[in-house]
């Protein structure tokens, strides 16, 4: 009794430190200059701009649009997760507001 209570103890402490995982979505923010090409709307990846890229979700490209324009600042709240290839981008979906910076 006394090894089973001290498993479930060492188990729980286990799940309570490990941190989130890679693939968990998030509310969060992407901003910066916001880009448009034959994949989509990103912000990001332009020259001087930096590594880091934040992939716009196409469901929401019309909600972006209509606030912000291509070549300009942009700010985007909405759900952030990592992409599956790379570790220096992220993709927004589920925008909650967007406004030119």
């Amino acid at each position: 009794m006394k090894r089973s209570w001290i498993i479930s103890a060492l188990a729980l402490t286990a799940l309570l430190a490990s941190g989130p995982t890679r693939a968990e979505v998030r509310i969060g923010v992407c901003e910066g200059t916001l880009h448009r090409d034959r994949d989509g709307l990103r912000i990001g990846g332009g020259a001087g701009e930096g590594e880091g890229i934040c992939l716009v979700g196409k469901g929401d490209t019309s909600k972006v649009l209509a606030v912000c324009t291509v070549n300009r600042l942009c700010w985007i709240k909405g759900r952030i997760s990592d992409c599956k290839d790379s570790g220096e981008c992220s993709q927004i979906s589920g925008v909650i507001a967007a406004r030119k910076k």
